[in-house]
């Protein structure tokens, strides 16, 4: 697995990290192998184990320390979960990377914040993970739009401030 998380990562539009999740919680990653943590106490975990694909879990990265968000899907052998893969996405990185393609003029601000209502993507790198209140998202100058496959809020509002 080692090759194909490697490549995948090489790959990557934006800056990422492929790992192989154990039932154990122990976690492989390309460049530092066996790495010294464990995950079994992230809210993904139970999920992967138990042979579900998990998407949009905001963490931040034990062995970066930067703000994330991780996608992990399970490997089963025979119908049993054996372990699982996982990525990493870098929200900074990958919200510039949105901001870039987007190419929204000045004034217009756009963002998501999960089902807590913590901020996943924005411009303003510092605001990542932080607390969006509800009250900003409801007076919205633009549209709002909200996921029914993860429950996200995205929002595209008209501001007078940066965002």
């Amino acid at each position: 697995m080692r090759t194909l998380i490697e490549k995948f990562e090489q790959s990557s539009p934006v800056s990422c990290s492929g790992w192989f999740l154990r039932p154990d919680g122990t976690y492989y990653k390309v460049i530092t192998g066996l790495v010294n943590a464990n995950l079994s106490d992230r809210a993904y975990f139970s999920r992967v184990m138990a042979g579900e694909t998990t998407i949009g879990d905001l963490v931040v990265s034990r062995s970066t320390g930067r703000k994330s968000i991780v996608l992990t899907t399970p490997i089963e052998r025979v119908g049993v979960v054996i372990g699982a893969l996982g990525v990493t996405l870098y929200l900074d990185d990958f919200s510039q990377l949105l901001v870039h393609k987007l190419k929204l003029p000045r004034g217009i601000a756009f963002y998501a914040t999960n089902e807590e209502g913590l901020i996943a993507v924005h411009a303003d790198p510092s605001l990542l993970l932080d607390q969006q209140s509800l009250c900003t998202i409801m007076a919205a100058q633009g549209g709002i739009q909200i996921s029914e496959v993860i429950g996200w809020t995205f929002v595209l509002e008209t501001s007078l401030t940066d965002h």
